[in-house]
């Protein structure tokens, strides 16, 4: 991986016989179907087997098991890459002149960030 193209690989985010058990019972639950993007499904563009596990008591345990690794890979992620959580922000405050917005104070927390960081 080169710095600065965002993709991170959180190598053993789950213990290698937690895994193995997490495959074992989705190739086993009989489950499984071809997965779908929103347009249905394609295996051009996504081919792949799934099963929806969120919400439903018979995966509980596997969801919190997938749920603490992902977000303990997320906030690596964002301790590596935190200006991350201002993109969805759109910060911006009125112009002293017009009040329309600015996105002046965008710029500014990107630049604080990019000089503290």
């Amino acid at each position: 991986m080169s710095d600065g193209d965002f993709i991170e690989v959180c190598e053993k985010a789950l213990d290698p016989a937690i895994c193995a058990a997490l495959i074992q019972r989705f190739d086993s639950s009989g489950e499984a179907v071809r997965g779908a993007t929103g347009g249905g499904v394609d295996v051009k563009l996504k081919d792949s087997w799934d099963i929806h596990i969120s919400g439903r008591a018979q995966w509980l345990d596997a969801e919190r098991v997938l749920n603490a690794a992902m977000m303990a890979g997320l906030m690596r992620y964002l301790r590596k890459y935190p200006y991350t959580l201002l993109a969805p922000l759109s910060l911006s405050m009125p112009d002293a002149e017009s009040s329309a917005p600015s996105q002046g104070l965008m710029r500014s927390v990107w630049w604080r960030c990019r000089t503290i960081c």
